[in-house]
């Protein structure tokens, strides 16, 4: 009697060099006479008693790059979106998955997925016909095999070869392809195992290492957002007329190159809500896609990127945009790549009176109070600019040095005043001061320091103080783009306005309708001059930067700016 073949998980233990987990099939009779293994005259061994198993181990993506000793990022510098968004863009190996603390790899299951196994014969030929191919489905950890699908084989040694469904082997052992799913390079997760095993009673175990056949990819897309509207993005890495050893393994077992017009990604759709936060720029969310399959063994400088959807509340749709990297990125079989996307607004990216970031067309119930100079990280605090300025005494002129020289460092030139950011150090370090007072601390002497450095927009968070020429400066240049100082003038690329309306259409106060001045001094026109800046012309792009040459206790038209560190 003819037996039916059920195929069921058989728990194991698997001891191996990487520990992974072990996956087995086991074939085994049911509904039978006897529990002896099948002859069916003919010499053939078919599947019996506690049967034939087969366990699959799934090598580990980027196996051959440790946590610890993951290549640096390769940048692509900043590209523009369109529509005032900008996006900084660099690509990187993920590394292995992390270790134990014996240091054994993290096991990882064998994925769920349909898995065809094949026979070679000793001479490296394809067997075909009834009872030499067994195929089934993996979900959750249990196979159940295909209809009709089996193996009988004569007692002797064969090279058995186990594949998703997109691998095709040909007849002679050692060839074969990957189908794609279009006609470009566009593939799904395929993995080949290969091993040589002695058939003598049908009840051997055989071992598959699964190696994958292509690399896998994801997008991670980071910035002061909380919503992302149907985001797409596909990557196109340009000529893939090279020939592609899609099924080369370590076992030998490799085929002949497939060239292809293009080499291209599969669409991602970027989640809608973030998945995370980022753990490097620590007020931003991350949003990252989940992994998709290219083939591909070369080295590229750069790729094309089309992207679309709604990001930051505005309209983002690019076809073909170029992203040079910044040194040349090999791609291999078996690697894993992340490609990072960082999201900057542009002219500014605000901080909310609740701490947050972002920009105002997503403020909600929150109420911008400055213009970011530097991201908050994980390693260093974040600089923002205040909007909302007041008209307040530099330093009084009772005061003892109001004639005189108020730091212990002074800058004689203007080159070198302009360059100053020790803004916080002015207001809070007394070793500073020549009298060894603490500026922010007197109200009376120096009314500024005071009201810059005492949470002058009334919020929860942050270190405030006076800041200094050049840290202001930076903030226009980071609104502007800086191009060239010529002595107390400094040209910028854009006008002078896009700068005060990053500052007036977030309900601030225009930089320009007056002089504002800085808590940088400069001996340049007179002993201990405080620094000032206005706007050379209404519509230029030039801004004075000099020392006042007026008295410290100016009042009418000085506005004083805080600058805050959170």
């Amino acid at each position: 009697m003819r037996c039916q073949l059920i195929l069921t998980m058989k728990k194991m233990k698997l001891i191996h060099k990487v520990c992974i987990w072990a996956m087995p099939i086991a074939l085994m009779l049911a509904a039978c006479s006897t529990d002896k293994d099948t002859d069916n005259g003919n010499n053939e061994v078919e599947v019996g008693a506690d049967g034939l198993s087969f366990v699959l181990q799934e090598e580990s993506f980027d196996s051959d790059v440790s946590t610890r000793s993951i290549p640096q990022p390769v940048d692509a510098g900043t590209i523009d979106l369109g529509n005032g968004i900008e996006a900084e863009v660099s690509i990187q190996r993920d590394g292995a998955e992390p270790t134990r603390a014996n240091g054994v790899t993290r096991a990882t299951p064998v994925s769920d997925g349909h898995y065809i196994i094949r026979v070679y014969d000793a001479s490296g030929q394809l067997l075909s016909g009834q009872g030499k191919e067994l195929s089934g489905r993996f979900k959750g950890g249990k196979f159940v095999h295909d209809a009709g699908k089996h193996l009988r084989l004569s007692p002797g040694t064969y090279k058995f070869v186990c594949t998703t469904d997109n691998v095709i082997l040909y007849n002679t052992f050692g060839t074969g392809a990957v189908v794609s799913k279009t006609s470009g390079s566009v593939i799904t997760k395929e993995m080949i195992g290969v091993t040589e095993q002695e058939i003598v009673t049908g009840s051997e175990r055989i071992i598959f290492m699964m190696y994958h056949r292509t690399s896998r990819l994801r997008v991670r897309f980071t910035g002061y957002t909380e919503q992302l509207t149907n985001v797409k993005a596909k990557f196109n890495f340009g000529s893939g007329s090279q020939s592609h050893f899609y099924i080369a393994v370590p076992t030998g077992f490799s085929g002949g190159g497939t060239s292809v017009s293009e080499w291209y990604s599969d669409e991602y759709s970027l989640p809608t809500t973030p998945t995370g936060k980022s753990e490097t720029y620590v007020l931003a969310n991350e949003f990252l896609t989940e992994y998709k399959y290219i083939s591909n063994s070369k080295t590229i400088h750069g790729l094309y990127l089309d992207l679309s959807g709604t990001i930051y509340g505005k309209s983002v749709d690019i076809k073909d945009k170029y992203i040079n990297f910044a040194q040349m990125v090999y791609w291999k079989d078996n690697g894993s790549y992340t490609i990072n996307i960082k999201l900057n607004p542009t002219p500014a990216l605000y901080l909310f009176n609740d701490g947050s970031c972002g920009v105002p067309a997503e403020k909600g119930s929150r109420t911008p109070i400055a213009i970011v100079s530097q991201e908050k990280t994980n390693v260093k605090q974040g600089v923002a600019m205040g909007l909302r300025s007041t008209i307040q005494e530099w330093e009084a002129s009772t005061s003892p040095t109001y004639s005189g020289h108020n730091y212990t460092t002074k800058y004689t030139e203007l080159v070198e005043a302009q360059k100053d950011e020790n803004g916080y150090n002015w207001t809070w370090d007394k070793s500073t001061d020549v009298n060894g007072i603490v500026k922010a601390d007197e109200q009376t002497r120096y009314p500024a320091f005071y009201w810059a450095s005492h949470n002058p927009y009334n919020v929860s968070f942050g270190k405030w103080y006076f800041p200094a020429i050049g840290e202001i400066i930076k903030v226009f240049d980071k609104l502007a783009k800086k191009t060239g100082v010529n002595g107390q003038t400094i040209t910028f690329e854009k006008k002078v306005d896009v700068i005060t309306n990053a500052f007036t259409n977030a309900g601030g106060t225009d930089p320009f309708q007056g002089r504002a001045w800085s808590s940088t001094l400069c001996d340049y026109s007179g002993p201990s001059s405080p620094m000032v800046f206005y706007a050379s012309s209404p519509n230029g792009n030039e801004i004075i930067v000099r020392t006042q040459g007026a008295l410290k206790k100016q009042l009418g038209y000085i506005y004083t700016f805080p600058f805050v560190r959170f």
